[in-house]
């Protein structure tokens, strides 16, 4: 049971809660003053409340723009990244929505924005009843030919037999690309002509790239199957506290658009900040980081379709 409060000065100045009992903590409160001392002392604060009131606290300092700023800038050094101006997250990132039906045989491949989409017919293992299985696969291979990183979500399948749920994989970066890196994405067993329904793509620095492929794959609209074969840049662990299930769900019946979700996550780390609902892709400059309300955001919506 918590069963005692005291308040002490820190050396820098600041007061500090400490909260006593089978745990401990401490919440710092910034700009105290002696005559805030005496009214904390007149009052009669109970330890669970002095508690809740140092986690809301905290909560609150992890949404101001200097304590963002400063996890960015550590989430660079981790990355291993060049430093990266908070301005510079703020500028709107371009997006291609490409919704037109392309088939492709064996061999042929077609361009959309800096990505390069070729059909591939090869072997792929797999499991099925405990054994391990090899069998031809239609495959499409996705290659970042540009400059910049980019996120990207595509939807294809057999041309002849649909969508095919059992079939093997190989593992790549579900949700982002690298320059020069290569998706190569199991479409269905056998040989065979693979229709391609729509691909978007979203612009991202290369913080943005790191963040959005800590995603579970689930939050941006993929299959089971398709999540199953992700994998994230070395060093990175997938974030656990996202609802994916829920966000996920809301993109495949339109409440929600991968473009917004992804948009917000190309700046935010889902390690410390959630998705807001209300969120739209950014088409100028963010006011204020992180966005958790909609006030903060001054953007509209607008996609940039182009032809096959």
């Amino acid at each position: 049971m918590l069963d005692a409060l005291r308040l002490r000065w820190g050396m820098t100045g600041v007061l500090i809660l400490e909260v006593i009992g089978v745990g401990y903590c401490e919440a710092y409160l910034t700009q105290a003053s002696e005559s805030t001392v005496a009214e904390l002392m007149r009052q009669q604060v109970s330890a669970r409340e002095a508690q809740s009131a140092a986690i809301e606290h905290r909560v609150d300092l992890e949404l101001t723009p200097l304590y963002f700023e400063a996890n960015i800038q550590k989430d660079l050094q981790r990355f291993g990244l060049e430093h990266l101006k908070l301005e510079t997250i703020k500028k709107p990132n371009s997006w291609t929505s490409w919704k037109r039906s392309r088939t492709l045989a064996p061999g042929s491949d077609f361009r959309v924005g800096p990505l390069q989409i070729k059909a591939v017919i090869d072997k792929v293992s797999y499991q099925r009843a405990g054994a391990t299985l090899t069998a031809r696969h239609s495959l499409l291979y996705v290659q970042n030919t540009g400059k910049q990183h980019v996120a990207y979500f595509l939807r294809a399948r057999s041309a002849s037999r649909g969508e095919c749920q059992f079939r093997g994989t190989r593992r790549h970066n579900v949700l982002a690309l690298a320059p020069q890196e290569r998706a190569e994405i199991s479409i269905c067993a056998g040989s065979g002509a693979i229709r391609v329904h729509e691909l978007q793509i979203l612009e991202v620095s290369a913080l943005g790239y790191n963040y959005i492929s800590q995603l579970p794959p689930q939050a941006l609209g993929h299959d089971p199957a398709s999540s199953s074969s992700h994998t994230l840049p070395r060093g990175l662990e997938s974030c656990s506290q996202v609802p994916a299930e829920k966000i996920g769900k809301e993109i495949e019946d339109g409440t929600l658009r991968w473009v917004d979700v992804t948009d917000f996550y190309s700046r935010h780390s889902c390690e410390r900040v959630q998705f807001p609902g209300d969120y739209k892709r950014a088409t100028s400059a963010i006011l204020e980081l992180p966005v958790f309300k909609s006030e903060l955001l001054h953007s509209s919506t607008g996609e940039k379709p182009i032809a096959p």
